[in-house]
């Protein structure tokens, strides 16, 4: 089992721990022009950023 997958902590923040609630938070780089374009389409989808883009990685090709 990967590391991450078990929450165990490799220090110096290398890997997230699990929450409870089996969510992890991960600091993204955008461009700024994609991240401009990514809000605008979550916007008229009525969704926030966050929910939008695990809308996208959900059904991304497997």
């Amino acid at each position: 089992m990967p590391v991450a997958k078990m929450g165990i902590s490799m220090g110096r923040g290398k890997v997230p721990r699990l929450s409870s609630t089996k969510e992890t938070k991960y600091l993204l780089r955008i461009p700024e022009d994609l991240r401009r374009e990514i809000r605008i389409e979550a916007m008229t989808r009525n969704m926030d950023m966050s929910t939008y883009i695990c809308a996208l990685l959900k059904r991304r090709p497997r």
